[in-house]
């Protein structure tokens, strides 16, 4: 195979059948991972996010040495920086050094600034405080897939640029890991074939220009072609700057907010990336390696889901994409979902991918594995779980640990058809919802089921496209990272994947955690919400030790279960009469 024409994954060491022409060979003395972060400096954007409070609570517990950890803030939902700085300090995501060691909360320091504007909003001031720093992590970005493309691009691409500009004037950085790069930017990966046919979707491949530039998968023939004819009236040289062989992501920063709204969607969301966010993720990683003179390397991980063992087994604090729609089955509301069963939903805890952003920064600066690795940290390649397996787990925990805000008795099934699946919306969603909302209007109160109907059916409809495609993701990379972690001294601290792992357990701490990180529901409304499904005296508690243990039980009759079956019966009667009508 010509080298030109190889995938970007194999260029970047995850093609198993090429050989790893980076990596070094292994001194027999591997320095510890956390004594490589003594009298650290480090900068970590996007320290409020879900991944962020994640990495802030692993370096801080686990690398005690780390001198100064500065976080850039901005000021949100009229809060200033020092009120959000103190709102972080007292999640509850920091509660075991809270608890023991409270003095390591105080080498957190707040940057006041926003990753959208110039410098990053830094002042000069602090911009001199900067140049101490050692490493900078860099999770910022906008993760709404329904976020504008002016906006996305403000955020992941422009703010990526800022951020590797800033610190090529850092004069001690040994490192720049760019901590989340989401691997659904990358589509063009190889597709999954399945008796003999590809999945749905165009395989592209990645080439290089005549300047050795490496070329964007975000950008293809057709998209550049319609984003030229769109803007050539606004810049002169728009036909030069946007070509299918090289694409300057400094005319898309430039011009895309002199874009009108109801042009950017068809013009830039298309093909294989289904929306501003891949499009720009991926634009802000081919920015990522054009930075030859810097330690960069790249973290993509999957779809980020509660923590598998830190700082607490099924920690979460969002209700983002997967995360929902858990929530939603736990309180059976949610019912059906457009969706191929059997394919892959590739999940990775936020612990296992924190650990991954921590031995990614050590490697690059002690190992030196050559300029910008790229670590595609999923679950696909090494434990595999399929959506149909993981929904029937959900159900399966909703039945056994209900939470008090339970509604309807948990049940979920997908389906492959369109039509259908609209038919289980309008008589599983809404109709439940409307009847609901009937009923609160009759005590006076205020009806908020078919809002939340609609919301969730939006959210629902953002994530269809990868419910409905998988991807072939290389973790040669991965591997090699966990393997030069494993010769030093304390890399029981940062694991890797478990050799142990259990899909069942980690559903069931997943379900816990969102009953009490999300919805606030203690333990001790456990009995009170199995008195709600009316479960028999015979069936026996369970705790989150049982969880991890995953017996079996017998479930006994459930009042809100009969109310379902007869739902059912009722549904499946007015169907069959409906078909007859139409034979």
């Amino acid at each position: 195979m010509d080298f030109l024409d190889m995938d970007s994954e194999c260029l970047n060491g995850n093609d198993p059948s090429v050989p790893d022409m980076n990596r070094e060979v292994l001194e027999t003395s591997v320095e510890g991972i956390a004594e490589w972060f003594t009298g650290a400096v480090l900068l970590v954007t996007g320290g409020t996010g879900f991944v962020g409070k994640a990495l802030l609570e692993k370096l801080l517990r686990s690398c005690p040495g780390i001198e100064t950890v500065y976080v850039l803030m901005r000021p949100k939902r009229g809060l200033s920086v020092e009120q959000r700085y103190k709102e972080l300090l007292k999640n509850q995501v920091f509660d075991r050094i809270r608890s023991r060691w409270p003095e390591r909360l105080e080498k957190l320091q707040p940057i006041a600034g926003d990753v959208s504007a110039p410098q990053l909003g830094v002042s000069p001031q602090q911009l001199r405080l900067l140049e101490r720093v050692h490493t900078v992590f860099h999770s910022a970005a906008t993760v709404r897939f329904t976020e504008s493309l002016q906006t996305a691009t403000a955020l992941n691409v422009q703010g990526t640029a800022t951020l590797l500009q800033l610190a090529a004037d850092m004069p001690l950085l040994k490192v720049t890991p760019d901590c989340v790069r989401s691997i659904f930017q990358r589509l063009n990966a190889e597709p999954i074939t399945r008796a003999g046919a590809r999945v749905d979707g165009v395989q592209q491949r990645a080439s290089l220009g005549s300047g050795g530039a490496r070329v964007p998968p975000a950008v293809r023939a057709g998209h550049a072609a319609a984003l030229r004819g769109h803007a050539a009236a606004r810049h002169p040289r728009a036909h030069r700057a946007i070509t299918v062989g090289r694409y300057r992501f400094r005319f898309l920063v430039r011009e895309v907010p002199k874009l009108t709204p109801s042009l950017t969607p068809s013009v830039c969301v298309q093909g294989e990336h289904p929306n501003p966010y891949t499009l720009t993720k991926a634009l802000a990683e081919s920015i990522v390696n054009s930075h030859t003179e810097l330690p960069v390397c790249i973290v993509r991980p999957s779809i980020v889901t509660a923590a598998f063992q830190e700082p607490f087994p099924g920690w979460i604090d969002n209700v983002y994409g997967v995360t929902g729609i858990i929530m939603e089955i736990s309180r059976g509301t949610y019912r059906s979902g457009y969706c191929r069963e059997r394919y892959v939903v590739d999940l990775v805890p936020v612990d296992i991918l924190v650990n991954c952003c921590i031995l990614a920064a050590w490697r690059q600066a002690c190992k030196r594995p050559g300029h910008c690795p790229v670590y595609n940290v999923t679950s696909g390649s090494i434990d595999p779980l399929q959506w149909g397996n993981f929904t029937r787990l959900c159900v399966k925990w909703a039945r056994e640990n209900p939470t008090k805000y339970v509604m309807w008795y948990p049940n979920f099934s997908f389906t492959e058809s369109r039509a259908l699946n609209s038919f289980w919306e309008m008589s599983l969603h809404f109709l439940p919802a409307f009847l609901y909302d009937l009923a609160l209007r009759a005590q006076g109160r205020k009806p908020i089921m078919m809002k939340i109907a609609r919301r969730f059916k939006m959210a629902a409809a953002t994530g269809e496209y990868f419910a409905n495609h998988e991807w072939q993701f290389g973790v040669m990379k991965l591997l090699a990272l966990h393997a030069d972690a494993a010769g030093a001294a304390d890399s029981a601290e940062f694991p890797a994947w478990p050799t142990k792992f259990s899909w069942e357990a980690y559903v069931g701490a997943y379900m816990l955690g969102i009953r009490r990180f999300i919805l606030k529901d203690t333990l001790d409304s456990l009995p009170q919400a199995r008195t709600k499904l009316n479960r028999s005296a015979s069936t026996r508690h369970r705790t989150i030790g049982d969880v991890r243990q995953c017996c079996n039980i017998d479930v006994s009759a459930f009042r809100l279960y009969w109310v379902h079956r007869v739902l059912q019966a009722v549904t499946g009667y007015y169907l069959f009469r409906l078909l007859a009508r139409l034979r």
